[in-house]
């Protein structure tokens, strides 16, 4: 037991540095982090997605992303993830289950992450009170046919 509450405070250490030396410390190492995909059902009945666009100070800074970052340790990740969702747009899903993980090392930020995406459900009406937070500029629904374009045949 010992060892676990010295992890913990170890984990509550780094994640209270200020940002620069956070950022110095964990440059080129391995960050644990969870992302939600965000269903909805558009008016017409047809399925969408919520996706926030990440503002200059964000890794994948200008591009359309799912909800989600670093989480720490000693908390359930599905958890994590709803919440993020909440402070990054105002919109807390239903989780549904999980995608699968993958990793990522965006060209414009410090270190590799390995990701866990989960999919989770919100109403269409709470969707449309979406609002963004100071790391992000903006927010829209993607139609799975604009993800994921059938090819014609």
């Amino acid at each position: 037991m010992r060892a676990k509450s010295l992890l913990y405070e170890i984990s509550v250490t780094l994640w209270s540095l200020p940002q620069p030396v956070y950022d110095e410390f964990s440059t080129g190492s391995e960050r644990a982090c969870a992302d939600i995909v965000v269903t909805t059902h558009l008016p017409n009945g047809k399925p969408a997605v919520l996706a926030i666009k990440r503002n200059e100070n964000q890794p994948f800074h200008g591009k359309w992303w799912m909800q989600g970052g670093s989480y720490h340790t000693y908390r359930l990740i599905s958890d994590f993830v709803a919440e993020r969702a909440e402070k990054e747009c105002g919109v807390r899903p239903e989780i549904q289950g999980v995608i699968g993980e993958f990793r990522t090392c965006a060209d414009d930020y410090v270190c590799f992450t390995t990701n866990t995406c989960y999919v989770g459900y919100a109403p269409y009406d709470a969707i449309m009170k979406a609002r963004v937070d100071k790391d992000h500029s903006g927010w829209r629904l993607f139609t799975f046919d604009e993800l994921m374009p059938v090819p014609a045949t």
